[in-house]
């Protein structure tokens, strides 16, 4: 498949849900077709986990492709989500929840936060959110957290710049029909180039890789969020150099094969279902002009 774009699923979705509102559209097969439609109506969730200091904040900047989202050091959680005007809501651990207009500044809060969602007027949040997820050390607490957000998640990257026992021993806890989605960053690799140590960190993550995720991207972060914001030919090299690129390109296959599957499941349910009432309707509709941007 070519990549989706997000004319495709809005294309998809309207061709769908017009079938679904006709009464010739056979009821033991609407049930289906409506899972199929709220999913293609929902953004996809990238989800970024790891420890404290570990790149997450730079490594979703670096996928959104724009310096939007604060560090927010004491927020367990993370969203950024479409909303049709920059904002942010800060819900704290007592349930209280503060809405600030526009985007926050770097932050450390005082006080126990449990999610901050961040609004972005950006097209392509309509189609993919992405939640940061920052974890405590708490074995316990982090491992009930993963697997929350894992459930809600279509992709996970974990970022870490040493993957210490204990990381791979939570993230051996994730559910397994995620990790054949997810992704090791080794973040600051830089470093561990400089001190001629990147390989060995490589080879003896290999085992640990093989099995739980579908594969590991070495990232010169700063590197990355360099090239990436600073943009033209001239920072190409340094975007490919920096792992940014790659990541950011399997990223964004993965996600698009989930959605060319999703378009399909519903274009074979189109075709199996459409009785001869629908065909005026699905020919008028492929003259239809395309929908708006």
């Amino acid at each position: 498949h070519s990549l989706i774009t997000a004319h495709n699923i809005v294309h998809g979705s309207r061709e769908l849900e017009a079938s679904l509102g006709n009464a010739a559209f056979p009821a033991l097969h609407k049930r289906l077709g409506t899972q199929l439609l709220a999913k293609l109506q929902q953004a996809v969730q990238i989800t970024v986990a790891g420890l404290p200091k570990s790149g997450k904040t730079s490594v979703v900047n670096m996928l959104i492709g724009s310096d939007v989202v604060p560090s927010l050091s004491g927020a367990g959680l993370v969203d950024v989500i479409y909303g049709p005007e920059p904002r942010t809501l800060i819900e704290y651990a007592d349930g209280t929840v503060e809405d600030v207009a526009g985007i926050m500044h770097d932050t450390d809060f005082e006080q126990t936060v449990f999610r901050v969602t961040i609004e972005l007027p950006q097209d392509h949040l309509l189609t993919q959110s992405y939640c940061e997820v920052s974890l405590s050390g708490v074995e316990a607490e982090d491992a009930g957290l993963l697997q929350e957000v894992a459930q809600k998640s279509a992709l996970m990257i974990w970022c870490s710049e040493n993957v210490t026992p204990a990381e791979q021993a939570l993230w051996q806890e994730v559910p397994e029909d995620i990790k054949d989605h997810s992704f090791l960053a080794l973040t600051m690799a830089d470093r561990h180039q400089m001190k001629g140590q990147l390989g060995q960190k490589i080879e003896a993550l290999e085992e640990f890789v093989s099995q739980e995720f579908y594969g590991l991207y070495p990232l010169a972060t700063l590197q990355a969020m360099k090239a990436r914001f600073a943009g033209g030919q001239e920072h190409d090299q340094l975007w490919a150099l920096s792992g940014g690129k790659a990541l950011c390109d399997i990223v964004e296959a993965q996600i698009s094969l989930g959605r060319a599957e999703d378009l399909d499941r519903a274009q074979v349910l189109l075709d199996a279902v459409k009785p001869d009432g629908m065909s005026a309707q699905s020919n008028q509709r492929q003259h239809m002009p395309p929908p708006d941007q």
